[in-house]
């Protein structure tokens, strides 16, 4: 079990209330600056006096102190709470559109993404996720599951050798999401592609935010761009010119917007960290909000009685005084 507070900044409340209390216990000419902002009644209970008990006064000290701690709310946290912060259910989704296959990234786009998701994998901790595949139409790859083992075995096994659609329906993906994150909390998902052929993503991000879905991209493709072969053929549109596929940038808008992250590939080995580090920041707060009452209890009555208790004892010694 661990203690923390949860209001910090009450503490410097301790400051002033020393500061405050040394001043009462002068005994000099500057106590009458004072006077004159209290009544006489007031003023001689504040200000301690020969006839006063200083030890009365430290209890009132004592008293206030204990407020503020009270004020601060502490709180006791459950460790075994603390050991699933990092727990959280998220979806990959793997465009494996046509231009996925192209080879300007080595050996291709397709399998340099497989080997960024295993990089991924070997960073998860307790998290779940499931796996979806999309061109214009979604596929379910795995539902979500922390058995990576088993992640990684379909990834690995995932053929776009018969795949020769152009072109992705990204929207259509993300209406997907819910069936599978379906709560009211923040929906997470990560996406590997190079960008698909749109240039205005505003239908994407509307539906992303209506339905609360983050988005973290790691965009997979050159700037330059390569031509797309098909079984050693140079691919052509209808028009018979030669299809050229590049990196569309214009999809960090839908990460940008919906507050996810947006990172171009790199051969820097866990890049892929720049976008779970913010993923697991996410599913951990949403984690702590949804099971704050389970994972944390209260403990500001404890403080707050011991304060009272010196209040009770302060009046009792002025009482005693006084007869």
């Amino acid at each position: 079990m661990n203690i923390d507070f949860l209001n910090y900044s009450a503490f410097y409340l301790l400051l002033a209330l020393i500061l405050l209390f040394l001043n009462l216990f002068k005994k000099d000419k500057s106590q009458a600056n004072y006077k004159k902002h209290f009544s006489d009644d007031m003023y001689n209970q504040i200000f301690v006096k020969k006839e006063s008990s200083k030890i009365s006064y430290l209890f009132l000290l004592m008293s206030y102190i204990f407020i503020i701690i009270s004020i601060a709310r502490p709180i006791i946290i459950n460790e075994k709470a603390n050991d699933l912060k990092d727990n959280g259910k998220f979806l990959v989704l793997f465009d494996i559109s046509a231009s996925m296959q192209a080879k300007d990234i080595y050996p291709s786009r397709i399998d340099f993404v497989k080997n960024k998701f295993n990089i991924l994998l070997e960073n998860l901790t307790r998290q779940e996720l499931g796996i979806l595949a999309f061109t214009h139409e979604v596929y379910l790859l795995s539902a979500i599951t922390s058995d990576y083992e088993s992640l990684k075995y379909k990834v690995k096994n995932l053929n776009l050798d018969n795949i020769d659609v152009n072109g992705s329906n990204l929207l259509k993906a993300l209406k997907k999401v819910p069936q599978f994150l379906n709560t009211n909390d923040q929906k997470v998902i990560l996406i590997f592609t190079d960008g698909t052929e749109k240039s205005d993503f505003s239908e994407e991000i509307k539906y992303a935010k209506s339905k609360n879905i983050r988005v973290y991209i790691y965009a997979t493709a050159t700037n330059k761009g390569i031509n797309l072969t098909k079984k050693q053929k140079i691919l052509k549109d209808t028009n018979g010119n030669i299809v050229i596929t590049s990196l569309n940038n214009n999809i960090q808008s839908l990460a940008k917007q919906t507050n996810g992250k947006y990172k171009e590939f790199s051969l820097i080995k866990n890049d892929i960290k720049t976008l779970l580090n913010p993923i697991n920041e996410v599913l951990k707060k949403e984690y702590i909000e949804k099971n704050k009452d389970a994972n944390q209890k209260e403990l500001f009555f404890i403080p707050l009685s011991i304060a009272i208790l010196f209040y009770l004892l302060s009046l009792i010694k002025i009482k005693r005084i006084k007869l």
